[in-house]
């Protein structure tokens, strides 16, 4: 199993804040950008990812560098 984390994306989700967040400048993702990051994480064969996709980066796997262990 894996994870999809997209930040906002121009769907009807966004209905009643679509103004507000292009007022402040916050970058919409197209939704074909999801879809892309979705299709590759389909194509590969890992398994426990939480994938970012966020405007300006390649959508990848995020690195959980540096979480602590059970002590």
């Amino acid at each position: 199993m894996n994870a999809l984390c997209p930040s906002f994306a121009d769907t009807d989700i966004l209905e009643g804040i679509r103004g507000h967040l292009q007022d402040t400048g916050f970058p919409i993702l197209e939704v074909a950008d999801v879809v892309e990051a979705f299709m590759s994480i389909l194509a590969g064969d890992a398994a426990g990812e939480a994938w970012y996709v966020v405007p300006g980066r390649t959508s990848e796997p995020f690195r959980f560098r540096g979480v602590p262990g059970p002590r």
